[in-house]
């Protein structure tokens, strides 16, 4: 049914579309329909690969055998499908799709190459000595679980003796600590019972010597919002990561309570290490 040539025909003549013989039809939505094949094809490699429980997200997409997925493409060939948009008379529209889905893999490419060069840096990073840090701001996204976390650590690590704050780049001021995350928390001697998330504004990013994030995320947005001080940030899991590993510390805000821990091995051994390293390491710069 061409419903733009009935609209225009039903407005400007009264004229009603002719009744056509209806049969069942199935189309694709070509992009959405990829997404879902890379996704599926993804979950059943970890399921092969995996030895522990699986991923949040393995819960929220529908999976079914992958060559069943891929075998009902062959419908577009016997005309059982067809894809959305897609007309001999009108090639605009799939062709359009097609670039896109080009686009969006090709794009898709460039942002792993460049995350995998921001990770390398963030490891190489922590060769450098740290000059004149008395000040540490340590940051994640809504500082209810990290960054809250690793703040009141590396405080307690180095004795008091550098300036230790913890803030979030993308939450508001005020929040609770998620019970999951606190009570496992408190089971390693940090309380945050009483702790509330502060935003952080740019005096708290002027006022601290050394920045301590968390992941790829906070590096750009950083970097959007105030430049100037990449030479003074460092990401904190890159303390103890190898040239090659991910520095990443993942977000435990919607996570089980094993994965809670593993998060919070990943932030005792980095807090653990930053320490050490500002105790050898940070030094006044010379006259």
């Amino acid at each position: 049914v061409d419903f733009p040539l009935a609209l225009v025909e039903l407005l400007l003549d009264k004229r009603r579309p002719e009744p056509v013989s209806a049969r069942p039809a199935y189309a694709r939505a070509l992009g959405r329909d990829l997404q879902w094949l890379k996704q599926v094809a993804r979950v059943r490699v970890g399921d092969l690969r995996r030895r522990g429980p699986p991923p949040p997200e393995r819960k929220l997409l529908l999976v079914r055998p992958l060559p069943r997925s891929l075998l009902e493409w062959c419908r577009l060939l016997t005309g059982r499908e067809t894809l959305d948009g897609a007309a001999l008379d009108d090639l605009a529209p799939i062709l359009w799709e097609l670039r896109k889905q080009v686009s969006d893999v090709t794009d898709a490419l460039f942002r792993k190459l460049r995350q995998r060069q921001i990770r390398r840096a963030a490891v190489v990073a922590w060769q450098k000595p740290l000059i004149n840090v008395r000040r540490i701001m340590v940051l994640c996204s809504g500082n209810i679980c990290r960054s809250a976390y690793a703040g009141i650590r590396l405080g307690a690590a180095l004795n008091g003796k550098l300036e230790v704050r913890s803030g979030g780049l993308s939450g508001s001021t005020g929040m609770r600590s998620p019970d999951i995350f606190a009570a496992a928390a408190g089971r390693r001697g940090i309380d945050l019972t009483t702790h509330r998330s502060h935003a952080v504004d740019d005096a708290d990013l002027d006022w601290a010597d050394l920045i301590l994030i968390m992941d790829g995320r906070h590096a750009d947005a950083l970097a959007a919002r105030r430049p100037e001080a990449s030479s003074r940030t460092r990401w904190l899991g890159g303390a103890v990561a190898k040239r090659g590993d991910d520095p990443t510390i993942a977000d435990p805000v919607d996570f089980a309570a094993d994965q809670v821990e593993t998060v919070l091995d990943a932030l005792d051994r980095a807090t653990d290490a930053v320490a050490a390293h500002v105790r050898v390491n940070a030094r006044p710069s010379d006259p």
